[in-house]
């Protein structure tokens, strides 16, 4: 099968998804990439051919489609993507995030195109654009699109704003990565993956352990805390970290690659992620790394307000759910810590349940029968 992505970017290391997706369908297919701009962080996935864009063309469409006029913003493109989408002959198109899905409907390419809908795309994205809400309706009218969420709690959120739309939920996997023996130590480390965004509740995390030293100062000594990723509220937290005398137990890491990632969670004990709906009704779908933390024996502190709750429903031995509260985490931290939950063996559960390799069986038949059926 000639498979093709169309990406906006090639390739934020943050869409560890998106890689995993093109590795796989490099090996199996006949796999090709046309995206909007190329990254210098692409350098990670140097043997995938790939049909870019120039990035003033690429700067032009992105102001346009922030101010909601994605029907200008296609006339860019629309041309140029048919020319290429004719040359290559794709049996089926993957792309991930609603607004690249709009690209190809206004390009009218008449190829079946499963599209990937995540958590701003499928949520805040919704309320802010009108425009972008109608043309993600229409979309999931056409015969040759299939819309995905990444959670049946991201599609909920989504019903509540275009209960008319087509879709389904697929539940992306992840590789099994090998995992070695944590090593034994007195310190507790805490680890939390995301970019710095409110509804990521990096803040959350950062007031939580601020209040678990003030209740339990002793563990100031042995608790340690690793923050992931980067994002527009990076100074703030930096600031609140100074401000409280924090900098030798909170460290903000910035945006790590995916290896130096799982070498960190690989010797964690906790990963906390305590997910919320922010003030613009921006949500997450589906954490992918919460998932990891569990395959690398983290025991997990989250929220209900993604995708996670629903994967995980009766993993007490892996994962506690709480409010997004203060008090509340900050307890269930001491809990954790004082009940030792993270000594937790080895479990199958994530490999069991979500395997990658299986979940892109499931997603190749699915192309299978959709080539078909259109």
């Amino acid at each position: 099968m000639k498979v093709m992505f169309y990406l906006e970017h090639f390739l934020p290391q943050s869409q560890t998804f998106v890689a995993n997706q093109l590795e796989y369908f490099g090996k199996n297919h006949d796999l090709e990439i046309l995206t909007q701009t190329v990254d210098e962080e692409s350098k990670a996935l140097p043997n995938l051919s790939v049909i870019s864009s120039n990035k003033l063309n690429h700067r032009i469409v992105l102001g346009l489609k922030r101010r909601g006029f994605y029907y200008l913003a296609t006339l860019f493109y629309k041309f140029k993507i048919r020319r290429n989408i004719n040359q290559i002959k794709p049996d089926v198109i993957i792309c991930h995030f609603g607004p690249n899905a709009i690209d190809l409907f206004e390009a009218k390419i008449n190829i079946p195109t499963i599209v990937f809908i995540h958590g701003y795309d499928g949520s805040q994205l919704l309320r802010q654009s009108k425009n972008y809400a109608n043309y993600l309706l229409e979309i999931s009218k056409k015969s040759n699109f299939r819309l995905l969420f990444v959670s049946e709690f991201l599609l909920g959120q989504t019903l509540q704003i275009l209960p008319q739309l087509k879709a389904d939920v697929f539940h992306l996997g992840i590789p099994p990565y090998a995992r070695t023996k944590k090593s034994m130590s007195e310190i507790i480390k805490i680890t939390q993956i995301g970019r710095l965004v409110e509804k990521k509740g990096i803040g959350l995390t950062i007031k939580s352990v601020l209040r678990l030293f003030e209740l339990h100062p002793e563990l100031k000594q042995i608790v340690q805390v690793d923050i992931i990723g980067e994002g527009p509220l990076y100074d703030e937290l930096f600031k609140f970290i100074q401000s409280n005398q924090l900098e030798n137990n909170i460290h903000l890491l910035g945006q790590l690659d995916h290896e130096s990632s799982l070498k960190i969670l690989s010797n964690s004990q906790i990963y906390l992620h305590p997910s919320i709906i922010d003030h613009e009704n921006n949500s997450e779908g589906l954490c992918i790394a919460v998932m990891e933390a569990i395959l690398f024996q983290n025991y997990v502190i989250t929220t209900p307000y993604s995708g996670v709750s629903e994967l995980f429903e009766n993993q007490n031995s892996l994962i506690t759910f709480c409010e997004p509260d203060v008090e509340k985490i900050s307890n269930v931290l001491y809990e954790t810590i004082v009940q030792k939950r993270y000594e937790i063996k080895p479990n199958d559960f994530i490999i069991e349940h979500f395997n990658f390799e299986n979940q892109m069986e499931k997603l190749e038949q699915l192309m299978e029968n959709f080539e078909r059926a259109h």
